[in-house]
């Protein structure tokens, strides 16, 4: 059986030498030795419009928190400083403490919350690499009195026992591995696949750390559904058209034919293909699982042969969030351009009012607190029965959420 109380206390003597030697030294001899203070400033100057909203304390911890990293990190910075007369002048305890993080280095990690077997500690799996490991961090349990994250992006050090995190504690309402993976792919257009995905946050953790931004963004509902952005590419040589009519509103335009699945192209699914006859390409659109499945059942049906699941899976938060820390529209669909519709204005401003909604109401939520959602309602611009939806649909999936940690 674990002892947690002798891990704990294993936490809390490594927090204590951490702080004396990475906290008070290594970090400000990291940053003048090699100029990683300098190198943060660069990086970060990209995004300035994202940091002039943060405030300067935030930054800061990003700062040190990355400085850390480049020490500690695989092939790292710290080999070299155990040589340097300055860290060989620090106490023993010090330095044994150094040369033991040579064994297990530092990394980040994007992982899932799994279970919480002792105060304090919590059994954490990396979406990407797959390990499960044992973190002590008494940040996440702060954050879980308010909020019911679906994933955490931390810094993690190995004390011998267990992890514990170093700077910032991020977490995120409604982004999942999916929505990590394509933001990396805005991020470097080259990335295929979790290992390289993995490097690249190694190499530079500046952007993914700025993913805090949209950290309270709440998973959004229209009834049942999951609003999400569903793509997906598959190359196709020719297209009939005229048996798909029955099943399909088809539009053309510029070399573009539109398929609209018939009772599935409106709110809250609208699922709809594209087919470029130029680049002879067949894209698949949808913003709800069901409305995806329903459109690829249904070209299956005449004889198609797709595959069933999306190539790209994005929640609507995540796109915001990316827009905003590149400073740039990501077009998705290049086709929507060539079929303009008068509902499109009014969809986009039902969405923004339905997560004005969900984030006035999500603090309320996950502290068990009554809410007044007619006046919530009003307050955001929707409809009462819609907002009563909402509430249950979100109070269900954090149901759901804790039974899991359990």
């Amino acid at each position: 059986m674990t002892d947690f109380e002798e891990i704990k206390k294993i936490c809390e003597r490594t927090s204590r030498i951490s702080a004396t030697v990475i906290d008070d030294f290594i970090l400000h001899y990291a940053a003048a030795k090699d100029n990683l203070a300098r190198e943060f400033d660069q990086r970060i100057a990209t995004y300035k419009h994202i940091t002039r909203q943060l405030e300067a304390s935030w930054v800061n911890m990003l700062k040190s928190q990355y400085i850390v990293h480049k020490v500690f990190k695989a092939d790292g910075l710290l080999r070299k400083y155990l040589n340097h007369d300055e860290v060989k002048r620090r106490p023993l305890a010090e330095q044994q403490f150094l040369k033991e993080q040579l064994a297990q280095p530092w990394r980040f990690s994007f992982s899932m919350l799994i279970e919480n077997p002792a105060p304090d500690f919590y059994q954490m799996k990396d979406v990407f690499s797959g390990e499960s490991f044992l973190l002590y961090s008494r940040s996440t349990t702060q954050t879980l009195k308010e909020q019911t994250p679906l994933l955490w992006f931390n810094l993690i050090a190995f004390n011998g026992e267990c992890w514990q995190t170093f700077g910032p504690v991020s977490s995120y309402q409604s982004f999942d591995e999916d929505d990590i993976f394509f933001f990396a792919t805005e991020v470097d257009l080259n990335i295929e696949g979790e290992e390289m995905l993995r490097q690249d946050i190694e190499r530079n953790p500046v952007p993914y750390m700025l993913l805090l931004t949209g950290s309270r963004f709440p998973v959004t509902f229209n009834k049942k559904d999951e609003l999400l952005i569903l793509f997906s590419d598959h190359d196709l040589e020719s297209l009939d058209t005229e048996p798909l009519k029955e099943n399909f509103k088809v539009e053309y335009n510029s070399g573009v034919y539109r398929l609209s699945l018939k009772h599935w192209d409106a709110m809250p699914h609208f699922a709809v293909a594209y087919y470029d006859e130029g680049e002879a390409v067949l894209m698949l659109t949808s913003m709800t699982e069901r409305g995806f499945d329903a459109l690829t059942q249904k070209l299956n049906g005449d004889g198609f042969g797709l595959p069933a699941e999306p190539q790209i899976r994005v929640h609507p938060s995540m796109l915001v969030t990316a827009e905003r820390i590149f400073n740039a529209k990501l077009e998705l669909n290049p086709y929507e351009k060539l079929f303009t519709t008068e509902s499109s204005p009014e969809v986009k401003e039902e969405l923004e009012k339905m997560n004005l909604f969900l984030q006035l109401a999500l603090p309320a939520i996950n502290a068990g607190r009554k809410l007044d959602i007619e006046a919530l309602a009003k307050q955001a611009g929707v409809d009462v029965s819609l907002a009563e939806q909402l509430v249950a649909n979100t109070m269900e999936k954090v149901r759901e959420m804790r039974r899991g940690k359990r």
